[in-house]
């Protein structure tokens, strides 16, 4: 056939077009298209089993530290429901990066392929489940950061403004917003054509508006509640040091004075003095133990909110690159080659069967794509209905404008795992509840392991205890440390 200039190099002969049938290679673009999984698989099989039982025993420390009644704090709450968030991104990342909810991640050939019917519903679900991971942990780290700017901005009104049964009822409307956005996403945003499941497509640019405008508002709102709450904390600090270096300034002239004869009343008042000076003194070491605590508990929830931020960098670029693409009308240039891309095959005298199968018609066009974008002798695409509603090059179109976004979002997979991996390493170790709450655990395993071989060589020798109607004399004497507490504590006051 004849040279052509323009949009491509040559054209093919329908000889030459037929070279590219599925039998020949069809999977080369595929796996190229999705090359960084195969980096984030092996990450994820490795990192997987230690992130779930870091996970798992931050959300059952959680969970036996509130039903057994130790404490009552929401945060606690709002920690093990980012474990549980951790834990079901990684179901979801297992799902789709197994390949299977995607079959094109799994390595399958045609004949492997199963119908569109089938492929609409895993694509379907696993748009679900990538948004649902998405708001979920939106939420979690939200509901953390709300938490710590009442702590810290509302001192007095923290107890009562956020109980234990408030908690609960926040973090239930995050699961449903979560729910609510998935579904919404999975049902309204789908091309039946699309049998890969690319899921950074362009989408509507109302929805693109509400999704983005959501995400930043919820994201810089997190970060300006910070900023406030590194402002209070640092405020105190400052205050806290003036009233150090006063109270060790005064207590230096106290002790310079010479103790004289006074009257009752003067001394009354002296005595008075001196009792409030030593309890001011207990109320600035509590003060100062309760911000070095907060201060610890803030530099927690930075940690996450720092690693989320990072984790949701891929995304955030997904996103402003959707918004640039609708804003500069990018897009339809792309719209426009697609279709050119029909228009300039149109009066040649090859056709793609339209009964083929959508997988067969979907490899057949990434081949033609991909030869094009690489400056190669690419194939012309003739359809026999009008070009506005052939649904090829509609994905000719929606196959150049997804191409780098998918690497982004799939390279993105991998930092939830590691977020997931990151979130339990905070508590687990910096936090001293579950340190304590950990070394118990070690303990008593210990115990029942060395109680359980003792058993395996030694009979049991244990008697009834008959004793059973009046207490021993080890339980007379166990309240006695409590009655000089109470007795203690009486006196100071």
């Amino acid at each position: 056939m004849a040279e052509r200039t323009g949009l491509w190099n040559t054209t093919l002969t329908l000889s030459q077009f037929q070279d590219l049938s599925p039998e020949k290679d069809f999977l080369t673009p595929l796996i190229n298209f999705n090359f960084p999984t195969q980096i984030v698989l092996l990450i994820f099989q490795f990192l997987t089993p230690i992130s779930v039982v870091l996970n798992v025993f931050v959300l059952v420390s959680c969970g036996t530290i509130l039903f057994s009644g130790r404490s009552d704090r929401p945060a606690l709450l709002f920690i093990g429901y980012n474990s549980a968030v951790d834990l079901f991104t990684i179901v979801a990342d297992a799902i789709v990066l197994t390949g299977a909810v995607n079959p094109s991640l799994a390595g399958l050939t045609q004949e492997d392929l199963p119908s569109q019917s089938e492929l609409t519903a895993r694509c379907m679900i696993e748009k679900a489940l990538v948004t649902f991971t998405m708001f979920s942990s939106l939420g979690s780290v939200l509901l953390l950061t709300i938490d710590r700017y009442l702590f810290i901005s509302k001192p007095l009104k923290y107890n009562t403004m956020m109980t234990l049964p408030r908690a609960a009822i926040l973090v239930i409307v995050s699961i449903g917003a979560a729910l609510i956005g998935a579904l919404v996403y999975s049902f309204s945003v789908f091309l039946p054509w699309d049998d890969v499941c690319t899921f950074t497509h362009v989408l509507p640019l109302g929805m693109v508006i509400f999704w983005n405008a959501f995400f930043f508002i919820t994201w810089f709102a997190m970060h300006g509640m910070y900023i406030v709450i590194l402002a209070i904390a640092l405020r105190h600090k400052r205050e806290m040091e003036k009233i150090k270096t006063r109270y060790s300034r005064d207590n230096s002239i106290a002790s310079l004075k010479t103790v004289v004869s006074v009257p009752i009343s003067l001394g009354e008042n002296r005595f008075k003095t001196v009792s409030r000076q030593h309890l001011s003194s207990v109320s600035l070491f509590k003060d100062n133990k309760r911000f070095k605590n907060t201060m610890k508990t803030i530099r927690y929830v930075v940690i996450i909110l720092f690693i989320y931020s990072l984790v949701e960098l891929p995304c955030v670029s997904v996103a402003i690159d959707d918004i640039i693409s609708h804003v500069s009308r990018s897009f339809d240039t792309e719209i426009m080659v697609g279709y050119r891309a029909c228009k300039h095959s149109h009066n040649e005298s090859m056709v793609i069967g339209l009964n083929e199968s959508w997988v067969h018609t979907r490899v057949t066009l990434l081949h033609c794509y991909h030869r094009f974008m690489a400056g190669h002798e690419s194939c012309v695409l003739v359809t026999p209905m009008p070009l506005e509603e052939a649904p090829i090059c509609q994905m000719l179109a929606e196959t150049s404008h997804a191409l780098h976004l998918t690497k982004i979002f799939t390279m993105s997979l991998l930092g939830w795992i590691l977020n997931s991996l990151a979130d339990p390493i905070v508590y687990a170790f910096w936090y001293p509840v579950f340190r304590r709450n950990l070394y118990k655990i070690a303990v008593r395993a210990r115990d029942n392991l060395s109680h359980r071989t003792s058993n395996s060589f030694t009979p049991s020798t244990k008697t009834p205890n008959y004793n059973t109607n009046h207490n021993n004399s080890n339980d007379k004497n166990s309240n006695l440390p409590q009655q000089v507490t109470n007795n203690r504590i009486f006196i100071i006051s």
